[in-house]
């Protein structure tokens, strides 16, 4: 059995105390809460929500749905099928064309490869499609082109 030199054992530690806010703090978090209840409040018809309770209400389509869903009808298995492969080919495409532009953009997009004129705009480019959110594309390109599997 080995002893634990003197050195090794540690004294305990004081426990700090907790973080103290100053009253800018509060203040600037009073007005940044109260100002999204503000939102919320003044949002509130705005979002049609005083009409919830109409979810529970004349729910006979909520009970369609429910029911069709713990008892399916694969009546329609062949169409179910092609349904499926067809989503599985949109995505196959769709990651290779997502693979087939980005290796470009990528590189175009690199400050160690390409010069700051043709970074700076294909950058922003890239931005704009990241940050624009994936139904808000989906719905221009149905606009665009219409139901359908090139939509998606």
């Amino acid at each position: 059995m080995t002893s634990t030199p003197a050195a090794a054992v540690v004294a305990p530690v004081a426990v700090p105390k907790p973080p103290t806010k100053s009253a800018a703090a509060w203040a600037m978090d009073l007005l940044l809460w109260g100002g999204i209840a503000v939102a919320l409040i003044v949002s509130f018809t705005d979002v049609d929500l005083p009409n919830l309770p109409r979810l529970a209400s004349n729910s006979s389509s909520m009970e369609a749905l429910g029911r069709d869903l713990l008892r399916p009808d694969f009546g329609d298995w062949r169409l179910f099928v092609t349904q499926m492969f067809q989503t599985i080919q949109i995505a196959l495409w769709g990651t290779f064309l997502a693979v087939f532009m980005a290796i470009p953009l990528g590189l175009a997009a690199a400050r160690n490869i390409a010069p700051a004129w043709v970074v700076w705009p294909v950058r922003r480019v890239m931005d704009m499609l990241r940050s624009i959110p994936d139904l808000v594309i989906g719905l221009l390109f149905v606009v665009a082109v219409g139901l359908g599997p090139l939509a998606v």
